[in-house]
């Protein structure tokens, strides 16, 4: 995180420094990918690490705060698609778009008692857990530098979370028998608004480095959240519409919900990216 936010100041920093440089109002195209640069898109593999909680509470009081990776065993990393692309409407102006979806699932013999909603799962039952998470993204970009060797500016965008948390066992509901089959299950979608710097700078030889960082907090009435999302990459452009890329992601998201019973989640994820980029 440290190597990405130093990184990001440098190329912002490069930025602010070549503003006066008359290439900026001269250069069309200042990366030279492409004829116009007007569309790109990527696509690879995302490799995430988690680390999630989630607590739920019901009427009669509060929830276990669940660690869902070591209570249930969800498994702690993942290898996804995730694709993202950009449509340049003007020479200083961009839409972009990201977007991927994963579902994480296990079964595991309960160690210890969880209280979820409504439901008590039971010591030495069979907990089933499934989580469905889609990610999906919008931001509107403008650069108050574009010449020849950087791009930078701020970002204002809509991250939308949508979570699905399933917990199925043996358990009791709302303090009746218990050893039953029940399922239970807790969903969250939160559109985020977000805003943010970002920075794209040639270092050379068709080799470029992409950094962002996006944040947004809310504390509204009986909601509060936050949203911190960071990233770092090195594009390779041997060919002039296609090219190749590899970085580093880092999200955090807390959600609190408190005008009914209340929710509380909280996710994070980090890992690296690999993929091919096409521009055109």
């Amino acid at each position: 995180m440290r190597r990405i936010a130093t990184l990001l100041l440098f190329a912002l920093a490069a930025g602010g420094s070549a503003m006066a440089d008359a290439q900026d109002s001269t250069h069309e195209n200042p990366f030279g990918r492409g004829k116009k640069d007007r569309f790109g898109i990527t696509a690879g593999s995302y490799l995430m690490a988690f680390g999630s909680t989630a607590r739920v509470d019901s009427d009669q009081g509060s929830g276990t705060t669940i660690d869902l990776e070591d209570d249930t065993g969800l498994p702690k990393d993942r290898n996804e698609l995730r694709v993202d692309g950009y449509w340049r409407f003007s020479r200083k102006h961009r839409l972009e778009f990201g977007t991927f979806f994963f579902r994480r699932d296990a079964t595991r013999i309960l160690d210890r008692e969880i209280d979820f909603g409504d439901t008590t799962y039971e010591i030495g039952g069979e907990l089933r857990t499934q989580l469905d998470t889609t990610w999906l993204k919008l931001a509107y970009k403008y650069s108050f530098v574009r010449n020849a060797r950087v791009d930078a500016g701020f970002s204002a965008g809509l991250s939308t979370y949508a979570e699905s948390l399933e917990l199925s066992g043996q358990g009791s509901v709302s303090g009746g028998p218990g050893g039953q089959f029940v399922s239970e299950t807790e969903d969250v979608v939160a559109p985020i608004p977000v805003i943010g710097l970002h920075a794209e700078v040639l270092l050379g030889a068709d080799v470029y480095f992409k950094g962002s960082a996006d944040y947004f907090g809310i504390s509204v009435s009986d909601v509060e959240g936050s949203l911190l999302d960071l990233r770092g990459d090195v594009l390779w452009y041997p060919f002039q519409h296609f090219g190749f890329g590899a970085g580093y992601g880092f999200v955090r998201r807390e959600f609190k919900d408190t005008s009914g019973t209340t929710v509380d989640v909280e996710f994070d994820y980090d890992g690296a990216l690999v993929y091919a980029a096409y521009v055109w």
